[in-house]
Order: C-alpha cells, then structure tokens, then sequence
C-alpha cells in the first residue's frame, strides 16, 4: 500500500510543477506584452519628435527672417501660431 500513496505523491507535485510553470510562462508573457507595447509607445514618440525636429529645421530660415524683420518675440509667435492653425487646417 504505501508504494501507491508515494506514487500519487510525486503525481501531486508534478502536477504542481506544471501548474507552477504555466504561472512562471503567463507572468512572462505578461512582461513581455507590457515590454513591447511600451516600446511601441517609444517608437511613436520618437517619430513624433523626429517630426517636430523637421519642422523646426525647415521654419528656422523663417524664424530667423521674422527676427530681422519684426524683432518682436509677441509678432513671431503670432506668426508661427497662424502658420501652425494653417498647416493644421490642411492636415
């Protein structure tokens, strides 16, 4: 009798092993989908900013006219104001 209750035993724990592992896989499948998303949120963040920084680069010429023109900061953030509310309009 007692070779089949130490049998059931280690079926008991393999089972627990397998339950334990299952657990370990779906944690790390959970750390692995938040890791990606995030970096998917970085990778969007990064093209926005790479957009940003192609703007400016292609404003700067204007910029610098609107400073030897106007010199008011007031009347070049006016100026940019209505060129975004323009170039938004057309987006």
């Amino acid at each position: 009798m007692p070779d089949v209750y130490i049998a059931r035993a280690g079926v008991d724990t393999q089972e627990l092993d397998v339950k334990f592992a299952s657990t370990e896989i779906e944690k790390f499948k959970t750390t692995l989908a938040r890791v990606e998303q995030d970096a998917r949120i970085k990778d969007e963040r990064i093209k926005h900013l790479e957009r940003t920084v192609a703007a400016m680069e292609r404003n700067f010429p204007r910029i610098v006219q609107l400073l030897e023109e106007h010199g008011s900061v007031t009347e070049i953030r006016k100026a940019i104001d209505e060129k975004q509310r323009a170039k938004d309009l057309v987006a």
